[in-house]
C-alpha cells in the first residue's frame, strides 16, 4: 500500500512538472566595435604616456544576464535596489603604461610588470541627478596592494526631446592606496594613503551605452602627497586628459529559451 502511494505520488509530481506553466525568455548576443581616442594614458593621477592614442575597442554581450566583456575587462553589473548598483570588474590588463604604438616620438614608460586587478564598485543613484560611488581595487598578481576611491557625478540637465539620452555631467574622484600599490604605480619613495584626485565634465549616452563608459570626458588630474609626487617614476604631478569613444553594433542574435515557472 505504501509502495503504491509512493508510486502515485511520483506520478503526480511528474505530472505537475510537465503541466507547469512555461516562460519564454529572449536571450540576446551582441557584438559592438568602435574606437577610443585618449590625449594621454593615465591612471590614478599618474601620467603614464604623455601623448595621444587611438585604440580599437570591442564589446561582447555573450547572453548572460548582467555580464559583458569590454576589451581586456569582464564587467558584471547588478541592480541591488532601485537606487543601489553593484559592479565587479576583472581587468586583465591593469598596468596601463604600455601604449599600443608610440606617437610624436614619445617613449613609453614600461617600468612596471604586467598586472591584473579586481574592482568592486557600489553606486548610490539619485534618479535624474547623478550618483555617488565607492570602489575598492585589489591587485591580483604584481604587488597585491589595494586602492580605495570615492567619487561623485552630478547631471547638469536631464535628457529632453531635443537631445534624447544625452547626459552631460560634472564629476570628481579622490583615492588612496596601500604602500605596495603606490610604489608600484608612482615608484620608489611613494607612501601609502591619499594619492590622487581628478575632476571634470563628461557626456554619457544611456541606455545605449552604460554610464560607466562616457562617450566624452575632459578631466584634470594629479598626484597627492609630497612623497608620491617625488617618487621615482613620476614625470608630471598633474595633467589634463581628453577621452572620446564611439561604438556601433555589428552583430546581434536573439534566441528564445523556455523555462518552467514555479
Amino acid at each position: 500500500m505504501l509502495k503504491n502511494a509512493s508510486f502515485f505520488g511520483f506520478l503526480a509530481a511528474v505530472s505537475t512538472l510537465l503541466s507547469a506553466p512555461t516562460e519564454v525568455r529572449a536571450i540576446e548576443f551582441n557584438l559592438s566595435l568602435g574606437a577610443e581616442y585618449l590625449s594621454n594614458l593615465s591612471k590614478r593621477g599618474m601620467t603614464l604616456y604623455d601623448s595621444f592614442q587611438v585604440i580599437p575597442i570591442y564589446a561582447l554581450d555573450p547572453g548572460f544576464k548582467h555580464f559583458v566583456i569590454v576589451g581586456s575587462g569582464a564587467y558584471y553589473r547588478n541592480e541591488l535596489t532601485d537606487r543601489i548598483r553593484y559592479r565587479s570588474i576583472i581587468n586583465l590588463n591593469a598596468t596601463g603604461d604600455k601604449p599600443l604604438y608610440e606617437t610624436r616620438g614619445v617613449s613609453a614608460d614600461t617600468h612596471r610588470p604586467i598586472t591584473h586587478e579586481w574592482d568592486n564598485v557600489i553606486e548610490i543613484e539619485v534618479p535624474g541627478r547623478g550618483e555617488a560611488s565607492v570602489a575598492l581595487s585589489q591587485d591580483l598578481s604584481a604587488h597585491k596592494g589595494r586602492y580605495l576611491q570615492a567619487g561623485i557625478r552630478v547631471i547638469l540637465y536631464r535628457p529632453s526631446e531635443w537631445v534624447p539620452n544625452l547626459e552631460p555631467a560634472v564629476f570628481g574622484n579622490i583615492g588612496g592606496g596601500t604602500v605596495a600599490h603606490n610604489r608600484y604605480l608612482y615608484g620608489s619613495g611613494a607612501e601609502g594613503g591619499l594619492s590622487h584626485y581628478e575632476y571634470g565634465v563628461s557626456l554619457s549616452l544611456p541606455p545605449n551605452i552604460d554610464r560607466y563608459f562616457p562617450i566624452l570626458y575632459v578631466k584634470r588630474f594629479g598626484i597627492l602627497g609630497t612623497h608620491n609626487q617625488n617618487a621615482s617614476l613620476v614625470v608630471r604631478e598633474s595633467n589634463t586628459q581628453i577621452v572620446a569613444l564611439f561604438a556601433f553594433k555589428v552583430w546581434s542574435h536573439t534566441e528564445k529559451k523556455t523555462s518552467s515557472v514555479r
